[in-house]
């Protein structure tokens, strides 16, 4: 029998007393059916499936069916689907392919001019000209193309770790949404379940006003808690598509059709603080990319250096004379023409010292980044920390005994020993209890994403290039 036609039943008994000249409290029917309701409907933590086609409509919009369309998905399958799907990562690989695409370029020869010759000839007494071709090529001298190579390859060596970087960011973003998704389905089925209880509790105010045992301004309170009851009920339903919503856009996929499922709660352990923080100075691909730019700046340094020599460009041409309107019989003429720049006012100490600023800079940059990343870390793990004490206490403790306490109330009533409404409000505080106790279990497990993806989270943020802006890559050719 329903929970509600089973308290009306109940009520209506109290109707009939009353007409008989008697008072009682509401029938046993409704107990049984309350104390059976707590164990049906308490939420499940242990094992949780969120079907996303009957919790919201639409999605993102695609041209063709999901990957995701009528499939059971874990973290696993969905971080999968990311990986195949989120657009950032394509952004990234295309900074390492620009990389070594500058790499080649910055390595290769320039192009030789050829040109045609017409002077007059080097004599006043005689007229005439001479007429041929020429042939010129400029030769890069000390080693310059090879370490403008070098310089561009290592830049792609930290292009490939912000890339990894940037899965991991994908990675920790869809899990952190999947468990936020799992966590607001505990909420809502708490929800429903305090939207039961204030029902329960204002059909029952209902019952007592019309047999004179309670006040109409009772009714009017339990009538303002039902409403805000199932405000708070519609708020934790829009939050709940709201995050499903997000899931799908990291993803890169539409998840309306697919059912989501897995475990908020999972093995109390603690991790370690200097374990994590190691792991994250020896792991991090933020790290890696910052100091593999170190690498890229002492090249930058040697390259700048090497400008200093100069190059060369050789000419060389073959013609014949042209002496008053004829030509000559003179032998086929060859030119030869060499010509350097001699370094005496640029010999790039500017560019230089720039070079190593930024080599002094990029050092600098790599002690601030490990600084950072110790207190973002410290932060991120009080929150951990936290987070995991409440969770094992309500696990423990605080639901336990409340549930014992509201177990011990409807006893008491069943003996005559204790007031309906009391129970009503013990079952009330139980569930309030289980809300807590979902977003304990939400803000440890995000806590812990973050801390095991070595802080890198937000996969939609657009993907950071190696090369930097500055004056020494503002060259038409890449140095």
């Amino acid at each position: 029998m329903p929970l509600r036609h089973a308290c009306s039943t109940g009520r209506s008994l109290i109707r009939r007393k009353h007409e008989k000249g008697t008072t009682m409290k509401p029938t046993i029917a409704c107990q049984a059916l309350v104390a059976l309701a707590v164990v049906a409907t308490a939420p499940v933590a242990q094992a949780q499936a969120v079907n996303m086609s009957t919790a919201i409509q639409g999605g993102i919009p695609s041209g063709s069916q999901s990957p995701a369309a009528g499939r059971m998905l874990d973290l696993t399958d969905l971080q999968q689907l990311a990986m195949e799907h989120n657009p950032t990562l394509p952004q990234a690989r295309l900074h390492v392919e620009a990389e070594r695409s500058r790499a080649k370029q910055a390595g290769l020869w320039l192009n030789p001019t050829v040109g045609v010759i017409s002077e007059p000839l080097p004599f006043a007494l005689i007229e005439g000209e001479f007429t041929g071709f020429t042939l010129e090529q400029t030769i890069i001298t000390g080693g310059k193309l090879g370490l403008s190579r070098q310089k561009y390859h290592a830049r792609a060596d930290t292009a490939q770790h912000l890339l990894e970087m940037q899965r991991m960011r994908v990675r920790t973003d869809v899990r952190t949404k999947y468990y936020e998704l799992l966590a607001k389905a505990m909420e809502l089925e708490a929800r429903k379940a305090l939207l039961r209880n204030a029902e329960d509790h204002r059909a029952t105010v209902t019952e007592l006003v019309n047999l004179g045992q309670a006040d109409p301004g009772d009714l009017s309170e339990s009538t303002a808690r039902l409403e805000l009851v199932r405000l708070d009920y519609q708020m934790t339903l829009n939050h709940y598509r709201a995050t499903s919503e997000e899931l799908g856009a990291t993803i890169g996929v539409d998840l309306s059709d697919a059912e989501i499922i897995g475990q908020l709660e999972g093995e109390l352990r603690v991790i370690d603080f200097d374990e994590a923080l190691d792991r994250i100075i020896n792991e991090s691909p933020e790290l890696a990319a910052a100091r593999s730019e170190i690498e890229t700046d002492k090249i930058e340094v040697r390259r700048e250096k090497r400008e200093l020599f100069p190059n060369i460009s050789v000419a060389v041409g073959i013609g014949r004379s042209h002496v008053e309107g004829r030509w000559s019989q003179a032998p086929t003429a060859y030119r030869l023409h060499a010509s350097t720049e001699i370094p005496v006012f640029d010999r790039n100490h500017g560019t230089v010292d720039q070079a190593k600023q930024e080599l002094l800079r990029q050092q600098n940059e790599v002690r601030r980044l490990e600084l950072q990343l110790r207190r973002d870390l410290a932060h991120h793990y009080k929150e951990y920390l936290s987070q995991l004490q409440h969770v094992r206490d309500y696990k423990a403790v605080v639901l336990p005994e409340l549930k014992s306490a509201y177990e011990e109330r409807l006893r008491g009533y069943e003996e005559g020993r204790e007031d309906w409404m009391q129970v009503l409000e013990t079952q009330r505080e139980y569930y309030h209890e289980r809300l807590d106790y979902a977003e304990h279990l939400e803000h440890w497990r995000e806590a812990e994403a973050v801390i095991e993806g070595l802080l890198l989270h937000d996969g939609l943020e657009i993907p950071e290039g190696a090369t930097p802006a500055g004056h020494i890559d503002a060259t038409a050719k890449p140095r």
